[in-house]
């Protein structure tokens, strides 16, 4: 199998490129004043070419940032990511874990897209299966639901959590869970991993479309992630649903969420919308002109 030993980066200015990578990798001068090499492992490791390229020069003649991306194999992410930060690059997708590993993205100054994964550690992916929850734990679980999801919307939505906490209540009560355990089409289950007790899985109607089914909620214990357990429930979920009629399978995923985005993307979910905001910044001044 080949393995990747160079990439070229254009640049427009090789000098002013030279000394901001510098703060990373360890830069060889080329055989001409418009290259320098930057060194990955100490040479042991793929390497990086930078290109001057003058200005007017057509796009695509060396390359160009767009769509080009970096994997980079790390073997301490906590300390890489203090090191791109410290170097000036900006985090554009925080630390996620995956079966894989965990990764963390960032973009630097001229465009270009650098992935930090850390392998995971292989462990053996557990025996998966669902129980339904007894009264207790639903109890446990739907007040520690109804928190997590106001403070996710809060996250995302910019209003307070308590109007988040409110809405949720009502929403839970009124039109998801009106018969808590016994409500319609719900099946509210615990995730067993090896027989152990590994996280919650909450199936329901879709909100808005008629004989089709929904996720509402997947989470498995922090100690226990990235081995799989996330994606085994939600193929077991599939079962379930098919068998109760159901043809379509939907859920939501925040915008600050990539490690679960990916994982639905690997198991064949499609996105149908996107929701987008902006924080405006506005002048306290502007009211009173």
């Amino acid at each position: 199998m080949p393995v990747l030993a160079t990439v070229t980066l254009s640049v427009p200015d090789l000098a002013v490129a030279v000394s901001y990578y510098g703060r990373l990798f360890e830069t060889v001068p080329g055989p001409s004043s418009r290259r320098a090499t930057l060194e990955i492992d100490g040479g042991a490791g793929a390497s990086v070419v930078l290109v001057e390229v003058p200005a007017g020069t057509p796009a695509g003649a060396v390359g160009s940032p767009t769509g080009v991306g970096l994997v980079l194999q790390s073997t301490d992410l906590a300390a890489d990511r203090a090191r791109f930060s410290a170097a000036g690059l900006r985090e554009v997708e925080p630390a996620g874990v995956e079966a894989t590993g965990t990764s963390a993205a960032f973009v630097d100054a001229y465009g270009y897209r650098w992935q930090l994964v850390e392998p995971a550690t292989r462990q053996p992916t557990p025996h998966v299966t669902l129980r339904p929850m007894t009264v207790s734990e639903y109890d446990e679980w739907a007040a520690e639901a109804m928190a997590a999801y106001a403070e996710e919307r809060s996250r995302n939505t910019g209003r307070p959590v308590e109007v988040e906490r409110q809405r949720a209540e009502r929403e839970f009560r009124e039109r998801w869970l009106p018969q808590g355990r016994e409500s319609p089409g719900t099946w509210l289950l615990r995730i067993v991993a090896d027989g152990d007790d590994a996280g919650v899985l909450w199936l329901g109607p879709h909100p808005d479309e008629a004989g089709a089914s929904w996720v509402y909620d997947v989470e498995v214990a922090e100690a226990l992630r990235g081995r799989g357990i996330a994606e085994r429930a939600l193929r077991a979920a599939e079962e379930l649903v098919v068998r109760a009629g159901s043809r379509t399978l939907g859920l939501n995923v925040f915008g600050d969420n990539p490690g679960a985005r990916r994982l639905y993307e690997r198991l064949g979910y499609l996105p149908v919308s996107t929701v987008m905001r902006k924080v405006l910044e506005v002048d306290p001044c502007a009211s009173s002109r």
